[in-house]
């Protein structure tokens, strides 16, 4: 039986998301599963190292994926993912090597409502950083308003004398 403390600490580590596919607690609108990356029945433990925060639906399809020996998809934490997939601007995740394929196969990653998902975040993120650059661009303006104003008050002394 995993403790509260344990659950606690793999959802913070998780950053209350799908270690697989991202979807979070608030999209959701639950909590979501304790995955036991190597199951229990085949030596795994309740152990922090061992437990993957998933959503139901990646939790299902790995647990569907068969009872081999090694787990057939990858680990998010013990795995530098982006050497085994990237998300296209298209939304599609690609797999960019065997193990990277199965992975997207095994969790159908490539499902609609995550490619809209992967699509809207990306939207996001380019709001945001467009945002960024507007932020910047207005301190740099306000910036040379200041020296003008700055310029034409000393003008200004120059001529009432």
């Amino acid at each position: 039986m995993i403790s509260a403390e344990v659950r606690r600490t793999v959802r913070t580590l998780y950053g209350f998301s799908c270690g697989y596919c991202g979807v979070t607690e608030s999209e959701v609108g639950s909590y979501l599963t304790m995955d036991h990356f190597q199951p229990l029945y085949l030596g795994g433990s309740d152990d922090i190292n061992n437990l993957i925060y998933a959503c139901h639906a990646c939790n299902l399809y790995k647990s569907s994926a068969g009872n081999l020996l090694a787990p057939p998809v990858l680990h998010p934490h013990k795995i530098e993912m982006n050497l085994h997939i990237i998300a296209q601007p298209d939304g599609i995740l690609k797999g960019l090597t065997p193990e990277g394929l199965q992975h997207i196969e095994i969790l159908h990653l490539n499902r609609p409502p995550l490619i809209q998902r992967r699509k809207l975040r990306q939207l996001i993120d380019g709001i945001l950083e467009l945002e960024a650059k507007l932020l910047d661009r207005e301190k740099q303006i306000d910036k040379k308003i200041d020296q003008k104003k700055r310029t034409i008050r000393k003008m200004g002394h120059r001529y009432r004398r």
